[in-house]
């Protein structure tokens, strides 16, 4: 039998350990033990540890994107950990452009963003273009859900893309994407609208693109290897391939599991 009658006061500190820990930041329980007398009562709460929230554009600059063109963060074994709540719409009127300045075929997957960005169904207005790797750069083992990014589109005739150059174990969920004017589709390169070369072991779940009147042609990754994806969904004018096969996307595949295509002219 459980007392009716336990200590109103229960530890509430966080440990030390996890506050400066990004790596342990996150989804996760938070057990309670008490006791009354001889009897322990064990109390399990769901609970999300947040490293820090974003409100605007220098707030996504300073605390994810601040490392993402110099050489450190290059560097084998440099990761960006932590799991960040948007906590607003936000809008941003410059270009973004990260990494490398042309696509790069090494494996990065030692390095880059391995934490969550929770959007928390906010929306990203963006009324410039994207070049290079994107908002991230390189996504390995990182989480990106949950957002909505409205934006002008990705640079013409170059190896750009809107998320990063290579994506490594990573999950796309429950993210919109509205492209106004720019696709990309004319760079006769990689250059998808995620990555600008790879995506390995990534999940694709519950993505839209919204690009009406517009051609894309490359929707998700160069060089696949162990993607899945789930509930994907492009609405364009046209779609060449949802991934490439070859260096410079021009073979691939134009349909894919988990993905649908809708001819949207306007």
């Amino acid at each position: 039998e459980v007392p009716t009658e336990v200590p109103t006061e229960v530890p509430t500190e966080v440990p030390t350990e996890v506050i400066e820990n990004p790596q342990l930041h996150g989804e996760g329980t938070l057990n309670i033990k008490l006791t009354h007398e001889s009897v322990t009562k064990l109390i399990q709460i769901p609970v999300i540890f947040v490293t820090d929230c974003i409100a605007n554009w220098n707030d996504l600059q300073s605390k994810i994107r601040n490392n993402m063109d110099n050489n450190e963060y290059f560097a084998d074994g440099t990761f960006v950990y932590g799991y960040y709540v948007i906590s607003d719409d936000f809008s941003y009127g410059g270009n973004i452009s990260s990494g490398l300045t042309e696509a790069y075929t090494g494996d990065l997957s030692g390095r880059g963003f391995r934490g969550t960005l929770d959007g928390r169904g906010h929306t990203f207005t963006h009324t410039a273009e994207f070049y290079n790797g994107g908002l991230f750069n390189v996504i390995s083992g990182g989480v990106i859900k949950n957002w909505t990014i409205t934006t002008k589109g990705i640079h013409e005739s170059g190896t750009y893309a809107m998320f990063a150059v290579q994506m490594y174990d990573a999950t796309i969920e429950n993210v919109t994407i509205n492209i106004t004017t720019l696709t990309n589709s004319s760079h006769n390169g990689p250059a998808s609208i995620f990555t600008v070369y790879t995506a390995k072991r990534t999940t694709f779940k519950d993505v839209t693109i919204n690009a009406p009147g517009l051609d894309i042609k490359l929707a998700l990754c160069d060089y696949p290897e162990s993607i899945v994806c789930e509930n994907v969904n492009v609405y364009s004018k046209t779609l060449t391939y949802w991934v490439a096969t070859n260096w410079g996307g021009t073979i691939g595949q134009s349909t894919y599991e988990g993905c649908t295509w809708h001819e949207t002219l306007s």
